[in-house]
């Protein structure tokens, strides 16, 4: 699944004077909000660290650290109040968040918090244009209309639009914001949407040093992007590792490249689209296990390896099995070796260990393995 907006937990180089300070003000316009409590984190994914929190008293929270030495985007949240929170640049001066019930969070007071906000204000407007269109489809589709399917095409078109419109808006601000953080961060987006590894070097490029390469999610989707194009279609395959479910050590390089076709199935317990590909992989587990074929499952980003255990269980999943340990794409080594950005993502490997198929849609895998292994059946 696509996300709209992915920041990434980094943070982005830049020189800044560590006697300076920062303070937010907050204010909660909402009912029954006081002694809740606001952490902020140094960061804005799920690898950031908690680095100080805040109760609400009389509607107000006030919080102030000392700027850091690497400028990036800090986050905030409160756990009892699930809509507060949001982003801000921990630069020096007085930053305000405001926060109105069922209203989105405002954060402004410091020039890039201005600049940042208002590159979230032209999204939402974007977005909310896109969610008209999918309720007048939705609301259509319920009440079993007949103009319900070209209400579709109307959607389609209108995610067309949001998309283009998308674009544009981070490279309007990314060009307008080279030299400073914001415009990092717009770089960070735009070299995850499907760019090259030569573009990710051009926007890179563009940015004014000491960011250029500095921030983490550029150089996390270029090493993304280089993993991808090393085992695309027609490559060898790459080798990973890690307990089998006994626990004993195993490898992709012990079915791979050995004389069956291998079907590698990249998976994890929490994936509703992983467990709708399993009985279709069942399928031909059933018809040419031990003839010709072998499915290895690589089970990655999990929170606990006793959930791919259970879920094994659970699924009556009789194949062989990789586990590999790391919440992140890139914080887990099998998929940081093939730039697998969703799952399930399901290859097929000939016998000689060239990789024959990269794909989300398992019955592309299931059509080719019946059409090369049918006749041994």
């Amino acid at each position: 699944m696509k996300k709209l907006l992915i920041l990434g937990g980094v943070l982005l180089a830049v020189a800044s004077c560590k006697s300076a300070s920062y303070t937010v003000n907050g204010t909660v316009n909402a009912p029954a909000t006081d002694s809740a409590t606001v952490y902020f984190y140094n960061g804005t994914g799920v690898n950031s660290a908690i680095i100080d929190s805040v109760v609400v008293a009389d509607g107000k929270f006030t919080f102030t650290s000392v700027v850091p030495d690497t400028l990036g985007l800090y986050s905030f949240r409160s756990k009892e109040i699930k809509s507060l929170g949001g982003v801000f640049v921990p630069e020096a001066g007085v930053i305000t968040v405001v926060y109105t019930e069922n209203e989105p969070v405002k954060v402004s007071g410091t020039a890039l918090n201005d600049i940042y906000q208002s590159f979230a204000d032209a999204q939402k407007v974007l977005n909310d244009d896109y969610s008209k269109a999918y309720e007048k489809f939705a609301e259509a589709r319920k009440k079993g209309e007949e103009d319900a399917d070209s209400l579709l095409q109307e959607l389609r078109a209108a995610m067309d639009v949001r998309t283009q419109k998308y674009k544009e808006l981070v490279k309007n601000t990314f060009e307008s914001n080279k030299a400073n953080v914001v415009g990092v961060t717009m770089a960070g987006i735009m070299a995850q949407e499907d760019a090259s590894v030569a573009q990710i070097d051009s926007i890179s490029s563009q940015l004014t040093a000491p960011y250029s390469r500095a921030h983490k999610t550029i150089e996390n989707a270029r090493a993304n992007r280089v993993a991808l194009e090393n085992t695309s279609v027609g490559k060898k395959f790459v080798d990973v590792e890690g307990p089998a479910l006994n626990g004993e050590p195993s490898k992709l390089s012990d079915f791979a490249g050995k004389g069956d076709w291998v079907v590698v199935d990249f998976w994890a317990s929490w994936c509703g689209p992983c467990k709708a590909a399993m009985p279709h992989l069942k399928e031909i587990y059933n018809a040419y296990n031990g003839k010709g074929l072998k499915i290895v499952g690589v089970n990655v980003w999990e929170n606990d390896k006793a959930d791919f255990e259970k879920a094994v269980e659970t699924l009556e999943l009789p194949w062989d099995m990789i586990y590999s340990a790391g919440r992140g794409a890139m914080d887990n080594a099998a998929t940081a070796a093939y730039g697998v950005r969703g799952i399930p993502t399901i290859m097929l490997i000939d016998p000689e260990g060239t990789i024959v198929i990269r794909t989300y849609n398992g019955a592309e895998v299931v059509e080719k393995v019946h059409e090369v292994l049918g006749e041994k059946k």
